[in-house]
């Protein structure tokens, strides 16, 4: 593969990250650590696409410069393709996980519910100014202006260092993932079924529309990438701690639980109302969280009763604790900690928790409905693929 065609798509997204020119929000120790779980995850990777009865295929991951907070993957040929990972993905999570961290030992449990059934127009969420740089958005040309922004949140947090640990790992994890939706996409030709343009009335056979099957897509990937992540925590807990250490697959489930909870609380903050992704390529972070693991589950099944049992009461705890730490966290943005208060306005900014886990009421047939996207999807990608 011709380097200068990896260089020149790099450069799309701001050039390579190098720990010499690293934001100081992401310390060179956690940069060093997170390249090695990317070089972890394109060997998985690669090592499924080598087993492939047809000819070869690979996969290059690099984390980039960009700010954005939108991992791609971009096939470069018949037989490459290349996953970025922006800077601005990882300094996100980072600092959204630090934040929220901050109230694992909270001592109150106190619940906002604002129904997720609630059209509320965009432009009647406001995103308090401290939380822009996780949650908004930054012109073009502003990119120094963000990484000042979320350097100076991070600063602000007063996480003890007994959590760094913890950071780290979460962050590994979630790398993970990213990079697992993202393969999914090339491993499972998603590109090459959209390529082909198919009409309403072959779609209709498998009760699908165009709509449905960009959604499909989507799905589809999710699906994997909750698969894949679960395999590559087993396979490291297992290297880790050959002699079977419940202790420790339980801490794999409930931070994988947690930061898979926190990824999702990032997309989409001004559109909380469930029905509104009707019409959009993506469905509602509740229910992709869901069906998630959902997948997660079916992949822990085949492990034995034992497993499954540690990873569903673990699974239950990361959900559980992640969505009290966003519901604190928008306590404290109606207490003006984050910024100036507008009581006209709804201002709670993270849209994965309108409801709590009573959210949960509410979402039972869209999981279903999403299910059934996703099965008849999978039909047409192995009839035509």
């Amino acid at each position: 593969m011709d380097s200068n065609l990896y260089n020149e798509n790099l450069l799309i997204h701001g050039g390579l990250a190098v720990k010499e020119k690293l934001p100081a929000v992401i310390p060179t120790e956690e940069f060093e650590s997170l390249q090695q779980t990317l070089i972890i995850s394109e060997t998985a990777f690669n090592y499924i696409l080598q087993k492939e009865e047809n000819s070869p295929r690979y996969v290059k991951i690099f984390p980039v410069q960009s700010t954005s907070m939108a991992c791609s993957v971009r096939k470069l040929d018949a037989v490459n393709a290349l996953i970025v990972i922006p800077l601005g993905v990882i300094a996100r999570i980072r600092v959204l996980a630090r934040l929220l961290l901050k109230y694992w030992n909270a001592s109150y449990n106190i619940g906002i519910l604002n129904s997720p059934l609630d059209n509320i127009p965009e432009n009647s969420w406001v995103i308090p100014e401290k939380l822009k740089p996780l949650l908004g958005s930054y012109l073009p040309g502003e990119e120094k202006k963000f990484w000042q922004d979320i350097n100076e949140l991070d600063k602000s947090i007063g996480l003890p260092e007994a959590y760094d640990n913890d950071v780290s790992e979460l962050l590994h994890l979630a790398l993970v993932h990213l990079a697992s939706h993202e393969f999914a996409h090339f491993w499972q030709k998603h590109f090459e079924l959209l390529k082909l343009g198919l009409t309403p009335k072959q779609l209709k056979k498998y009760d699908l529309t165009q709509l449905k099957i960009e959604k499909g897509v989507e799905l589809h990937a999710d699906n994997v990438a909750g698969q894949l992540s679960m395999d590559i925590l087993l396979t490291q807990v297992m290297i880790s701690y050959p002699s079977n250490d419940y202790d420790a697959y339980s801490r794999g489930f409930l931070r994988l639980s947690y930061i898979t909870t926190l990824i999702f609380s990032l997309y989409d903050p001004r559109r909380k109302y469930l029905l509104a992704y009707d019409r959009n390529l993506y469905t509602h972070p509740l229910v992709r969280r869901h069906l998630i693991f959902q997948a997660s589950d079916d992949r822990l099944k085949e492990r034995g009763p034992e497993l499954h049992n540690h990873w569903q009461a673990n699974e239950l705890h990361g959900w559980t604790k992640c969505m009290q730490a966003l519901n604190d966290l928008n306590l404290d943005c109606l207490k003006g900690d984050f910024g100036p208060v507008d009581l006209s306005k709804n201002i709670f900014p993270i849209h994965i928790n309108p409801g709590g886990s009573v959210s949960f009421n509410f979402i039972g047939d869209m999981v279903n409905d999403s299910n059934i996207i996703k099965v008849n999807f999978i039909k047409l990608l192995a009839d035509k693929l």
